[in-house]
C-alpha cells in the first residue's frame, strides 16, 4: 500500500496559470512529474515547449503495462521492466553531474515552457497568476550587453533592437558589441511556493519581499547560486520551495 500522510497541499501546473490540490508526495515520480501531468490537461498541455531528454521506452514495454501515461503504477512497471533490460539506459532521478552519459530519466523532473508573447508581462502589475502575494510579483530588470553584434546583424535579426539603440546617447554605430553600447532588456525572477499554494518573486538571494521602492538587478538571480528553500512571508510563515523561473524579453 503506498505511504499517506493524508496531508493536502496546493501547488501550481507548470506554467503558472492553474493550481490545484494534491496529496503530500512520497516518491520523485509524484512529486515531480504525476501532478503536473495530470493538470497540464487543463490549462498548458497546447502551450509551446522545449522537449526535456527523457528515456524513451520501446513500444512493446508501454503495451505490456496497459497503463496511460502520467500513471504512477505504469511508470513504476516501465521502469522496473527497464532496469530488468538494461539498466544502463534509465535512471529513476533527474540528470545530475554524476550521471553517466548513456544514461537519462525515466521521467521528466522539470518543464521549459512559453507562456506567450512578452507582452502578456506589464512591469507596472508584475506576474499576475493564482497564488501570487501582494508585493511579490515583479520580476527584475536586467540589461544584458550584447557582446559580439554589429550593427548591420543587429538590423537584420532584431530590428526592435536597433530602433532602441538609436535612441540612446552613448550609441555608436561604427562600434561592435559593448563598445556600441547596445543592450537587451530582460526581466527574471525566481518564485517560490508553499504548501498552502502562496507564491512569490523572491526579491533577493536572502530574501523573499523587496521595499516599495527598492528596484533590484536580475543579475544577481543569473551569476550566484538561488537558494531551493525560503521563509514563506505568509502568516503561517512555512517553507517554500523554488518552482519556476520566469523570463521575459521586452527588446
Amino acid at each position: 500500500m503506498p505511504h499517506q500522510s493524508s496531508v493536502t497541499i496546493v501547488s501550481a501546473c507548470n506554467c503558472g496559470k492553474r493550481q490545484g490540490n494534491r496529496d503530500d508526495p512520497f516518491s520523485l515520480a509524484e512529486a515531480n512529474y504525476a501532478f503536473y501531468c495530470e493538470i497540464e490537461a487543463d490549462c498548458c498541455r497546447d502551450l509551446e515547449r522545449v522537449s526535456v531528454p527523457v528515456h524513451r521506452f520501446q513500444d512493446d514495454e508501454c503495451e505490456a503495462t496497459g497503463g496511460q501515461p502520467g500513471d504512477l503504477q505504469s511508470l513504476a512497471n516501465l521502469m522496473t521492466n527497464q532496469r530488468q533490460r538494461n539498466k544502463s539506459e534509465c535512471v529513476a532521478h533527474m540528470l545530475t553531474k554524476s550521471t553517466p552519459p548513456n544514461q537519462l530519466p525515466a521521467f521528466p523532473s522539470w518543464a521549459l515552457t512559453q507562456l506567450g508573447s512578452s507582452t502578456i508581462y506589464s512591469h507596472s502589475s508584475g506576474v499576475n497568476q493564482p497564488g501570487m502575494i501582494s508585493g511579490g510579483r515583479n520580476l527584475h530588470a536586467w540589461d544584458v550587453p550584447l557582446k559580439k553584434i554589429d550593427w548591420k546583424s543587429l538590423q537584420a535579426k532584431w530590428p526592435n533592437l536597433a530602433e532602441n539603440a538609436m535612441k540612446r546617447s552613448n550609441f555608436n554605430p561604427n562600434k561592435k558589441g559593448i563598445e556600441m553600447g547596445v543592450t537587451a532588456k530582460i526581466f527574471i525572477g525566481m518564485e517560490y511556493e508553499c504548501p498552502r499554494g502562496h507564491r512569490f518573486i523572491a526579491a533577493g538571494l536572502d530574501r523573499a519581499m523587496r521595499s516599495a521602492k527598492e528596484a533590484g538587478t536580475g543579475a544577481k538571480f543569473v551569476n550566484n547560486d538561488v537558494p531551493l528553500y525560503m521563509q514563506c512571508p505568509c502568516k503561517g510563515k512555512g517553507q517554500s520551495d523554488a518552482k519556476r523561473s520566469f523570463l521575459c524579453n521586452h527588446s
